[in-house]
């Protein structure tokens, strides 16, 4: 009965002071929420009206309370405790244990790995602003997957949601926040991020999801929709795999120097693969790209970077190598063409043309095996006339 903190209890990464917030009814209906309210009960836009004060870094009014006093504040204003945790609806709660009405002996739930699964094709991690790929997540490899590299440093996944069945160029598709875009209303959070695995972000978006607005993951990077995200990698729904298949053939990966065969990559058997011994140690294959339909031996042909030659621009990283598959590499290609410089995987090893991948192994479009010839002509059975066949 008088427990206020989560210390000793269980492990939470953010505050252990167990903030108080009301609901108008025990129902599951995000506008009940009242972690702000008024003397009579109504919503309040104020955070002096919040329920157990707020914490700020530069502001402590928080309120501890008992759970007897939570419900003893609930009803002096007519409201009750909770069903929903009611997250985003302010006073910097998101980041306190709250308490509720729901029984401790709730069947338990799923996992999210098992009810909320990556999809087989995998799903795209891509940058908020330019829409480019930045990581592919994978079934059965990836489910607590929160930061990748990106830009030279290794940073939180930002969480966001669309409309379902509505069209991409829709102004209201994209929902990086709901209600306010700030720390509260922001889904990822925005001054600090919040950390979410795939599956924690279909769930957000299902829990913000109503009647009129049902939310999912996002199929575009919803650059300019706020939250600071188009300066970080965003979850979507865009899957990784499409028609970018390891060919029947194989295909080689080669010293990103000389052009020598390292390995040849195998369907059915390196889909993931993702490094090869080389030169005595096991390093990433570094992803390059070159310009569709142009000669080999045209200056241009050979793009191992987009733009600058540095982390950013180098297509498979630079002073830190990126991870990238066969399909992963063909994707990034695609994802940087444009109608202009149409892009795909080399031909060539492309020696000397930037990133430092003179040192690395490359991936290729190179066939490991040459197709069989035909076969011969099978003699025909056909008798020389009687008359005689001159050979002249």
């Amino acid at each position: 009965e008088s427990v206020t903190s989560s210390i000793g209890r269980t492990e939470w990464p953010h505050r252990a002071g167990i903030a108080a917030q009301c609901c108008a009814s025990n129902q599951t209906v995000r506008d009940d929420c009242r972690r702000r309210a008024n003397a009579n009960g109504s919503a309040s836009s104020s955070n002096d009206d919040c329920i157990a004060g707020y914490l700020t870094d530069s502001t402590n009014r928080f309120v501890t309370m008992t759970y007897g006093q939570t419900v003893a504040k609930c009803m002096s204003m007519g409201l009750v405790l909770c069903h929903q945790t009611c997250v985003g609806e302010g006073c910097q709660y998101n980041f306190h244990p709250i308490y509720s009405a729901l029984p401790c002996t709730l069947p338990p739930l799923s996992p999210p790995s098992v009810a909320l699964p990556i999809p087989e094709a995998g799903a795209k991690v891509i940058d908020g602003f330019t829409g480019e790929l930045v990581k592919c997540l994978r079934r059965g490899k990836d489910e607590d997957t929160t930061e990748v590299e990106f830009k030279g440093k290794t940073v939180p996944i930002a969480a966001q949601c669309c409309l379902k069945d509505t069209r991409m160029d829709d102004e209201n598709y994209c929902k990086r926040y709901v209600g306010s875009n700030d720390q509260d209303g922001c889904i990822g959070g925005k001054e600090r991020s919040l950390s979410f695995t795939y599956s924690e972000n279909v769930a957000a978006c299902a829990s913000r999801s109503t009647e009129s607005a049902p939310l999912e993951l996002c199929e575009d990077a919803c650059a300019g929709k706020g939250c600071d995200y188009n300066t970080k990698p965003v979850f979507t729904s865009l899957p990784c795999d499409v028609k970018h298949e390891i060919p029947e053939a194989g295909a080689k990966v080669i010293d990103g120097f000389t052009g020598e065969l390292v390995k040849c990559l195998r369907r059915g058997k390196d889909e993931d693969t993702t490094e090869v011994e080389f030169k005595g140690k096991t390093v990433p294959i570094a992803a390059q790209c070159c310009l569709k339909d142009t000669p080999k031996d045209d200056e241009n042909y050979c793009k191992r970077y987009v733009g600058s030659n540095d982390q950013d621009g180098c297509i498979g990283g630079k002073e830190r190598s990126l991870s990238f598959t066969y399909s992963e590499n063909v994707a990034a290609c695609a994802s940087r063409s444009t109608e202009s410089a149409p892009l795909e995987l080399c031909e060539d090893a492309c020696a000397g043309k930037g990133c430092d991948y003179n040192k690395k192994p490359v991936f290729t479009s190179l066939p490991c095996t040459s197709p069989a010839p035909p076969p011969p002509l099978a003699p025909l059975d056909v008798s020389i006339p009687e008359e005689g066949a001159c050979v002249v």
